[in-house]
């Protein structure tokens, strides 16, 4: 029988995922690693941006591939290119890596705990 959440194992940065209630959301960072139990299997976590103010103030969020499921998450076939600069503020902000522009010049630095520079306000609304 064939794993219908097999698309997990394959979600890639920029994907948008339908959840439910028919709203739209961009894969913004994803990790797939082997299972420690059964290393013919993978996890996967996937980070979005916020989508209301939090007491963390993260303007991101994170998800595993059993957090997915349990939504009733759904592929599209939609791919968005992250090429606006609050795109490459949020990517700062989650990796914690210089980022490196179009034009060869780098953004940020590495990230402290106390060195953020968005606030989920910041990030409400994005996609």
């Amino acid at each position: 029988m064939p794993d219908r959440h097999a698309w997990i194992k394959r979600i890639c940065k920029g994907d948008v995922l339908r959840f439910p209630g028919d709203v739209l959301r961009v894969v913004r960072e994803v990790k797939h690693w082997p299972n420690n139990n059964d290393h013919s299997k993978t996890s996967t976590s996937v980070t979005l941006a916020i989508r209301r103010c939090s007491w963390t103030h993260r303007p991101f969020t994170c998800y595993s591939d059993n957090d997915l499921k349990q939504l009733g998450v759904r592929p599209t076939r939609a791919k968005v290119l992250l090429r606006k600069k609050i795109d490459k503020a949020l990517e700062y902000e989650i990796t914690g890596r210089k980022i490196t522009r179009w034009d060869g010049s780098t953004y940020g630095s590495p990230v402290m705990p106390w060195d953020s520079k968005m606030d989920c306000c910041d990030a409400r609304g994005l996609a």
